[in-house]
């Protein structure tokens, strides 16, 4: 029992210098323990290289005091998210510097007996790449339904195929490398929050845009995941009507119209018409999806008639979600991600402009709304290696794993 709780005493340092460095004496407040204790913890970690000094505090009326610190030199986590047809990866270090960021498109890969032996080869590559390195573990980012606990799948709604997979077993198993599943717009969440060094407090929301739309929740500073990993969805909230059919099977979904897809697919659409400055040629050319989806949005700003139509709908439906979400939860912040960091400053206001139009004038004027700095494509990667990290040095199993014998065995979590 005595174990235990020192166990649990290097996990709650562990904790509260996972995004911050502390002095010892604000340690010892927030950890609770006695300051004898506390030293000999911080050696034990210390000479784990999971923590280190990292400099002084200014002095006053007195001598600085030692500030500590994660130690960036010895361990590393893994991100990968799967978001087909692409797959990104990072190799990111216990203060959040990405070491290594790449994405692989895998074009011809279908379902999860195909991607799961690429999945496995990239960390295979990645262990070699930093060969002198210690691996804590992966952590997996997912679109679609998931049960956190088991590390399954349950469903992915556009990808047919993808239903009660076993990914973090089947990853686990062939790697020996702990794993951890998370919805990808959490992560993505998480890489904006621990980056941009927020300091929300109480209750706010991260919506992001990629093939879906989700809003991230928080409520009192912790993501409300539901049963399913996937609290927030908003992607197949009915918006249009009649509208077009979505992958789901339902109609007028709003990710017929606002998701990177869906404003792509509506562009087609949408019947040509006058083009002075050649917005039609340089959408078309476009060989991604992504950009082709940051083309008409720049098309749109720019006066061009069909990317505009199509602009317009999605404005439309992602304003009446954001009135929907901003009156149920009532956050104090928005923070507005993904691919929807592509809009120009004009589609931005107009966005915002929107749905405070339709909120209660109460919840507008106590909203603040800003746009992530760190969403570009790969930000899901890095969250997910973040929240690896933090839910492995936060477990006072995973943590006697690394004093007991410095190795880190499959299975430890």
């Amino acid at each position: 029992m005595a174990n235990k709780g020192i166990r649990e005493i290097a996990a709650r340092i562990l904790a509260e210098l996972w995004d911050k460095n502390c002095s010892l004496e604000q340690l010892r407040l927030a950890v609770g323990t006695s300051a004898p204790t506390l030293q000999r913890e911080l050696h034990k970690l210390q000479k784990a290289e999971l923590v280190s000094i990292v400099g002084c505090k200014p002095p006053v009326g007195g001598r600085p005091a030692i500030l500590y610190g994660m130690d960036c030199a010895r361990y590393l986590s893994f991100g990968i998210h799967i978001e087909l047809p692409e797959v990104y990866i990072s190799a990111t270090d216990l203060c959040g510097i990405a070491h290594y960021r790449e994405y692989r498109e895998v074009n011809d890969v279908k379902l999860p007996d195909q991607l799961i032996p690429v999945v496995t080869s990239l960390l295979s590559e990645l262990r070699s790449k930093f060969y002198d390195r210690k691996i804590l573990g992966v952590g997996v980012a997912l679109p679609g339904y998931i049960d956190r606990e088991s590390g399954t799948i349950l469903s992915i709604a556009r990808e047919p195929g993808w239903e009660n997979v076993q990914i973090k077993h089947r990853i686990e198993s062939a790697t020996d490398l702990n794993v951890m599943i998370e919805n990808d717009i959490n992560c993505m969440a998480s890489t904006e929050i621990y980056r941009s060094k927020l300091e929300a407090n109480g209750d706010f929301a991260y919506v992001g845009l990629i093939e879906g739309v989700k809003a991230s929740i928080f409520l009192n500073c912790q993501v409300y995941e539901g049963p399913f990993g996937n609290a927030g969805h908003l992607g197949h909230i009915p918006i249009v009507s009649p509208g077009d059919q979505c992958h789901c099977g339902n109609v007028g979904c709003l990710e017929t119209v606002a998701s990177v897809h869906g404003v792509c697919d509506t562009y087609d659409r949408t019947a040509e018409c006058q083009d002075p400055r050649g917005w039609s040629q340089k959408i078309m050319q476009a060989s991604e999806p992504l950009d082709k989806f940051e083309l008409i949005l720049k098309a749109a700003d720019n006066g061009y008639e069909r990317a505009q139509e199509t602009v317009t709908a999605m404005i439309d439906g992602l304003a009446v979600s954001l009135v929907s979400l901003v009156s149920i939860v009532q956050p104090k912040l928005l923070i507005l991600g993904g691919a929807l960091t592509l809009m120009t400053s004009n589609l931005r206001s107009k966005l915002e402009s929107k749905f405070r139009n339709h909120l209660l004038p109460i919840l507008s004027n106590n909203l603040a709304v800003r746009w992530a700095q760190f969403a570009e494509p790969g930000s899901a990667a890095i969250g997910a290696s973040l929240l690896f990290s933090k839910m492995f040095l936060t477990r006072s199993d995973s943590i006697e794993a690394l004093l007991r014998n410095d190795s880190i065995e499959y299975g430890e979590v």
